[in-house]
């Protein structure tokens, strides 16, 4: 449903706009309550995403789907600035309400930005730019990078965002570098484009560890020993540890044997 506060453009006038698109994972699998818990924490987190930078929702035109959210705003915005701030406040307060939340009551969100025109028609949101921004959001790239990812929200967004705000912005908040390009097809839906999707800075350290890592050289072959020679009767002999090289004896430990007489060590401590 629209925002009674504010008067909407005649129904079939088009309008090009930012169009926002937001899903809870695993919504259904929630009992009743905690359907309901789930909604209430949402709207709250939106809310307060909106009172803290990301542009008053009183001048979001919302349509409500539940688990979700649909949301045209307002022509002439900061874009760039309402996309990282709806990304960072909505980042944060899904961190606070986690922290104290079971496993099985935490909140995770898909969000889709898309811009195109748009029309109010009797039953909610119509155009091509509508559909788009929310089949990206239900794309199975994007839930399986949510699922994936260490973060609790995940953006997907079209190839004209990516490159017209995120670029065009380029702030350290959300950093192009941190993009993955995929491409979406819904076969059944005639559906194809290329979509960007950000899970988190991480992407900036996880390429070092994505690339695969040289192997590490297997030493050289140590050339095999002579077969020792038996000493002569009545002579002397020396052993030799592992660490002494011939020739020039370094590093080594060397004892002297001598017939008839117990081999001498050095006890621990003893410079001998």
């Amino acid at each position: 449903m629209t925002n009674p506060q504010r008067i909407p453009p005649p129904a079939g006038r088009g309008v090009r706009r930012l169009c926002i698109a937001m899903d809870l994972e695993h919504y259904s699998q929630r009992p009743d309550s905690g359907q309901v818990e789930a909604q209430r924490a949402m709207s709250g987190l939106l809310r307060e995403a909106g009172r803290h930078g990301a542009l008053e929702r009183a001048q979001w035109d919302i349509q409500q789907q539940g688990d979700g959210e649909l949301a045209l705003l307002p022509p002439g915005i900061d874009e760039a600035y309402v996309v990282t701030s709806l990304m960072q406040q909505v980042t944060s307060g899904l961190h606070r309400y986690n922290r104290y939340a079971s496993a099985d009551a935490r909140l995770r969100m898909r969000i889709a930005v898309h811009e195109g025109l748009t029309y109010l028609a009797e039953s909610g949101f119509a155009g091509d730019a509508v559909n788009t921004v929310c089949r990206l959001r239900d794309a199975r790239e994007a839930k399986m990078a949510l699922r994936d990812a260490r973060s609790d929200v995940v953006l997907i967004v079209s190839e004209r965002i990516f490159r017209d705000v995120i670029c065009g912005d380029d702030s350290y908040d959300l950093p192009p570098a941190s993009f993955r390009e995929t491409e979406i097809v819904m076969a059944d839906k005639g559906f194809r484009t290329v979509a960007f999707i950000y899970a988190g800075q991480a992407a900036e350290d996880g390429r070092a560890s994505t690339q695969t890592a040289e192997p590490t050289p297997a030493p050289a072959a140590q050339p095999a020993r002579p077969p020792a020679q038996a000493a002569p009767a009545g002579s002397a002999s020396f052993t030799f540890g592992d660490h002494t090289a011939v020739g020039d004896i370094a590093g080594g430990n060397m004892y002297k044997n001598v017939p008839g007489e117990p081999v001498r060590r050095p006890a621990d401590g003893d410079p001998r």
